[in-house]
C-alpha cells in the first residue's frame, strides 16, 4: 500500500510542478514570494486541524519544534529556489534536476543513518543522473 501512496504523491507533485511554471513566470516572477506564502498558509490551514485530530497530544513539543523549525526553513528555501528556477528555465529540465534529491537522500541515509548503499541503488542513481545529462 505504501507504494501506491508514493505513486499518488509522485502524480500530485507532477501536477503541482506543472502549475508552478506559469505562476512563477507571471509578471516576470515578481509574485513568487506571495505565491509561496499563500500556498504555505493554505497548506498549514488545511493540515493543522488534521494533525491535531490524529495526534491528540500537545502540538508544541520541544523535540518536534527542534526538528520542525529547521525543516520548515529548508522547505521554504527549497520552494523559493524551485520557483525562481522556473521563472526563466524549462519546467521539464529544472524539475527533473530538482527531483533528483533522492540521490542525495540515499547518500545522506548511508552517511548519517547507516542505511545500506547497495550496488543496485548506486546503479539506479547513476542512470538517473545520466538521464538528466541527456535530457
Amino acid at each position: 500500500m505504501e507504494k501506491l501512496y508514493a505513486v499518488i504523491g509522485m502524480a500530485a507533485n507532477a501536477a503541482k510542478d506543472t502549475l508552478y511554471q506559469p505562476v512563477a513566470r507571471r509578471d516576470g516572477g515578481s509574485h513568487i514570494v506571495l505565491f509561496y506564502g499563500l500556498e504555505a498558509a493554505i497548506v498549514a490551514a488545511l493540515a493543522l486541524p488534521i494533525i491535531l485530530l490524529i495526534l491528540r497530544e500537545p502540538l508544541l513539543h520541544p523535540v518536534s519544534l527542534a526538528f520542525a523549525l529547521p525543516l520548515a526553513a529548508l522547505a521554504g528555501f527549497s520552494y523559493l529556489t524551485t520557483l525562481r528556477s522556473l521563472v526563466a528555465g524549462d519546467a521539464s529540465t529544472n524539475i527533473t534536476i530538482i527531483r533528483m534529491n533522492f540521490v542525495l537522500t540515499a547518500a545522506f541515509g548511508a552517511i548519517f543513518r547507516g542505511e545500506a548503499l547497495t550496488a543496485r541503488k548506486l546503479a539506479g542513481s547513476a542512470l538517473c543522473l545520466l538521464a538528466v545529462l541527456l535530457f
